[in-house]
């Protein structure tokens, strides 16, 4: 009877080491595939992660050239605006030499009194002729043009010569100064002269 309960007993021993050795078994299987999963979602985070920071970082890339870039196209369009006044500086800077030099000859004083003669034909009432203060000496030859009396005023804001002729009862105004004609070919260079900026 012993050697039964010995066997027995063993029995019962290799049969709680089987059981043991399975449970174990699975429980090794179950931890690998936590395991398993778990690096794999590490895996999947740790990848997300790196994928936002690469996207954030491209974009704070993308900001940052594209701030360069507008600064350097805004640089880029003040030096060619500079460089473009510069240019129309120098030459109108000529022409204005060249109107100086024509308002001094004899030739100016025939100019105003022939826009003078044209612009008595039109009779506008109550008329007024604006003139640059240093072109009051031809305040009588120009008056002598209208049939009817006409005021000749100067007027500051004329810088360079010719005349304007304003009927506030007419609501007309015919500006014939070289100031208005100069910044007109200013404009037409402007727009023409192939130095625009974009």
């Amino acid at each position: 009877m012993l050697y039964e309960k010995d066997k027995l007993e063993q029995y019962f021993r290799d049969e709680i080491s089987r059981v043991s050795e399975l449970e174990i078994k699975d429980l090794d299987e179950e931890i690998e595939i936590i395991r398993t999963q778990t690096l794999s979602e590490m895996e999947a985070n740790a990848k997300h992660d790196v994928d936002v920071a690469c996207e954030q970082e491209l974009r704070e890339l993308q900001s940052e050239f594209a701030a360069r870039q507008s600064r350097l196209h805004d640089e880029t369009d003040r030096r060619l605006m500079r460089k473009r006044n510069e240019l129309a500086e120098m030459i109108f800077s000529d022409v204005i030499k060249k109107i100086e030099e024509f308002t001094q000859s004899k030739a100016y004083e025939e100019l105003l009194r022939s826009r003078a003669k044209e612009l008595s034909q039109y009779n506008y009432p109550n008329s007024c002729i604006y003139i640059r203060e240093a072109d009051k000496k031809y305040a009588n030859a120009i008056k002598s043009e209208f049939t009817d009396s006409i005021k000749i005023e100067c007027d500051d804001e004329i810088r360079f010569g010719g005349l304007r002729l304003e009927s506030i009862e007419s609501g007309i105004v015919v500006d014939e100064t070289f100031d208005s004609l100069l910044n007109e070919q200013k404009e037409w260079f402007y727009h023409n002269s192939g130095l625009f900026v974009k």
